[in-house]
């Protein structure tokens, strides 16, 4: 089986994403636009048996300035998904937006599972990251994934106050305030951070 998992890998899923502009990290994938990083994984499960193999694939959106805003740390050298405060299981954009609906990989299933994941490239996942350009688009994974990607708005909006773009930056840095209920000393941090950008 890994060995039909690393054709996979090798023969789909690594030129498609070449193609768009992506460069090869092992698994992980990375392509740069204008203020934020796309991050693309592929997730192989724990509980894979050598004649079972289920995986996923991950999408992610990193930017340094947000990554030190929320951990308070430099950021790792490779940046995987699990970097990534912004991140969905890639099933959200296919199949009728079925969550956490992973590949699964036999013998038996290797055709069917090759035509999917082309499926899935060529007409859902790739089309979407190729709409991703300036980081106001970032803004569809709130909609997509409420739960997983509930910060977008916070990310959009420190990018866009870092750039400069004040009235935007506060509107959706307030935007994100007023949604949830959080700890009192992760808003202090965001209101702190806002009058440093002088919003």
């Amino acid at each position: 089986m890994k060995d039909i998992f690393k054709q996979i890998l090798n023969e789909i899923i690594k030129p498609k994403l070449k193609e768009n502009g992506f460069k090869v990290f092992g698994n992980t994938f990375h392509r740069q636009e204008s203020d934020f990083l796309i991050v693309f994984d592929i997730h192989k499960s724990s509980w894979n048996s050598l004649n079972d193999i289920s995986f996923w694939l991950e999408i992610g959106i990193y930017n340094e300035t947000y990554y030190k805003f929320m951990f308070i740390e430099n950021p790792p050298k490779l940046i995987r998904s699990n970097n990534c405060s912004i991140r969905f299981h890639s099933s959200g954009l296919i199949d009728n937006g079925v969550a956490s609906q992973n590949y699964q990989l036999t013998k038996d299933t290797f055709e069917s599972t090759t035509q999917k994941i082309n499926s899935d490239l060529d007409n859902s996942i790739l089309p979407f990251l190729n709409k991703l350009k300036h980081v106001k688009d970032v803004l569809v994974f709130g909609k997509i994934d409420p739960v997983y990607c509930n910060d977008t708005n916070l990310f959009v909006g420190i990018t866009l106050a870092k750039k400069g773009e004040k009235a935007e930056a506060k509107k959706l840095i307030n935007e994100y305030l007023q949604l949830g209920n959080y700890p009192e000393n992760w808003v202090d941090r965001i209101t702190e951070m806002s009058k440093r950008f002088n919003l």
